[in-house]
């Protein structure tokens, strides 16, 4: 429990300074979103590669010996990694990093609504319950509080 709350602040605390520093890039320096995405990536990626080679390297031996394995991890990197990242980080351009995280951890709100789509069920009261306070929350976020047009 310890590690795993451990593990959470450290990941949340990366994740907040990662955004900051990806609005100050974009802000201060004119870097464009997608340059960022990139070296992230890429960096994101070498660090993985090197860590799975030092835990497990005859793992990464059969990794790279194999083209499906290889053609899932493009194809992961492609449109599963990249194509999150890139709206995020432009966002973060566009909004600033408070707002693109909020917006971005939204997302679960869509993925309870095509879950219950798919599923052709109703959510659980929980569900309904998470909902409805992310509306609130992106909504509080969005006006400041504010319910009057200014």
């Amino acid at each position: 429990m310890a590690r795993g709350t451990i593990c959470v602040l450290v990941g949340g605390t990366c994740w907040g300074f990662s955004g900051m520093c990806c609005q100050l890039l974009t802000d201060s320096y004119g870097v464009p979103p997608i340059l960022i995405t990139w070296m992230r990536m890429l960096f994101a990626g070498i660090g993985l590669t090197i860590l799975a080679i030092i835990r497990d390297p005859e793992k990464m031996k059969r990794m790279v010996r194999s083209p499906k394995t290889l053609l899932q991890i493009l194809i992961l990197s492609v449109f599963g990694a990249f194509a999150i990242q890139l709206p995020y980080i432009s966002s973060i351009e566009h909004n600033g990093a408070g707002i693109a995280t909020v917006l971005q951890s939204f997302g679960i709100v869509i993925l309870i609504v095509a879950t219950c789509i798919i599923h052709r069920k109703l959510p659980d009261k929980m569900d309904v319950v998470a909902t409805v306070m992310a509306l609130v929350g992106v909504f509080l976020i969005a006006t400041k509080g504010k319910l009057a047009l200014e």
